[in-house]
């Protein structure tokens, strides 16, 4: 049975990305933070995902489906941005050449 993504969204803060919005798309809590504080230089906890950010996608990322784990920032234009995306991601089946 494959895994699936969960995904949350809340506020962001930190050095790199200050008190702009993140959502995230992970398969636990735990790998939401190591996305989180890798890739947008912050330090969160497990706790702070837990009860501080919200399960779900939130209307700006509406047309916005995760696939792979993946971090966006809402940016002042209130478009989110592509900050980090699962590269190891693995398909089914071999593509076309």
């Amino acid at each position: 049975m494959a895994r699936k993504l969960r995904i949350w969204n809340g506020r962001g803060h930190g050095r790199l990305l200050g008190n702009h919005h993140f959502y995230v798309a992970a398969y636990s809590v735990r790998e939401a933070v190591q996305i989180i504080n890798e890739h947008a230089k912050c330090h969160i906890t497990s706790n702070e995902i837990n009860e501080y950010y919200s399960q779900c996608w939130g209307n700006p990322m509406n047309g916005i489906t995760p696939e792979t784990p993946c971090l966006y920032a809402q940016l002042h234009n209130n478009v989110p941005f592509l900050i980090f995306k699962d590269q190891s991601f693995r398909y089914k089946t071999k593509p076309k050449s």
